[in-house]
């Protein structure tokens, strides 16, 4: 999992997919987690 080789133009849109996969995985484990307490 290296990708310091390829040097990527838009580094934008590497922080936005990294953001939003973030966001998801927080709200995944909200979800679970509320679900676990109803």
């Amino acid at each position: 999992m290296t990708k310091n080789h390829i040097k990527i133009p838009n580094r934008k849109r590497v922080w936005v997919a990294f953001i939003l996969v973030n966001l998801l995985g927080v709200v995944a484990l909200l979800g679970f987690a509320l679900r676990g307490t109803l």
